[in-house]
């Protein structure tokens, strides 16, 4: 069997794309995966095939693009995202931390901040038979990774934490480190979200989260929970208020 897990970007074809939400695939079985361009600019082939680029989209969008392919999933049971939406995200991102990427890609936005993220990922290791972890930035929770084995979390743990520094080095706010009555309350609303099941198109079933200010998804599959992701989510407001801010900032620059 193969994990797939949400937001791994995946590097080749004719665009780079990012995977939709997790999905465990049988040994011996093609699947058609769901994905998100994250390279709006190329529409060339620059291999034939993808290949993983070992790292994920970064948080606060891939936040965006979950509360995107919910409603999607409830509305239409289709799992795509908004793609408009998640250009002018990446293309934002890019303007506020001053990255030029002839082709809008996301990757390049990587790569331009790769050495202060390699910092971040050498300051966190996982504890023996850690499976999860909350992470916020500047006294804010941002989100919460849970995997079934603490193998596979101490696999994908420095992807997660470049995919919430990367989101941190946009953030202007200058507050105080979390605190304990904030995370219990984040707990909290994730024990309480409304989770709708639907059939995965590997094994098992598609969960998908919403509460108070919050959305996830959970893949559920041999009576345990393969992987969830739960994101504090911001106001359709509050992301166009970062795509117009970076905006007037490239201009005034």
């Amino acid at each position: 069997k193969v994990l797939l897990v949400d937001g791994d970007e995946l590097v080749g074809a004719k665009q780079n794309r990012i995977i939709n939400l997790s999905i465990l695939v049988p040994a011996h079985t093609k699947i058609e995966i769901p994905v998100s361009c994250v390279e709006a600019g190329r529409w060339s082939y620059r291999s034939d095939e993808f290949s993983s680029a070992k790292r994920s989209m970064y948080s606060r969008a891939r936040a965006a693009k979950t509360h995107q392919v919910t409603t999607r999933m409830k509305c239409a049971g289709e799992r795509y995202s908004d793609q408009s939406e998640v250009w002018d995200n990446i293309a934002a991102c890019s303007m506020e931390l001053d990255v030029d990427s002839p082709t809008g890609s996301m990757g390049d936005i990587y790569e331009s901040y790769e050495q202060r993220l390699d910092r971040y990922k050498e300051a966190f290791r996982a504890e023996d038979g850690q499976v999860g972890a909350l992470f916020a930035i500047n006294g804010k929770v941002e989100g919460l990774e849970v995997f079934d084995s603490s193998q596979t979390f101490s696999h994908y743990l420095e992807r997660l934490v470049s995919s919430y520094a990367l989101s941190s080095l946009s953030d202007i706010s200058d507050d105080n480190n979390v605190t304990a009555p904030d995370i219990d309350e984040f707990l909290k609303q994730v024990k309480k979200a409304k989770a709708e099941s639907f059939l995965a198109l590997g094994e098992g079933n598609d969960l998908r989260l919403s509460g108070n200010s919050l959305s996830g998804g959970a893949l559920q599959a041999e009576e345990r929970i393969v992987h969830l992701a739960a994101f504090a989510t911001q106001s359709k407001r509050e992301r166009a208020r970062f795509i117009a801010r970076s905006l007037r900032n490239r201009t005034v620059q």
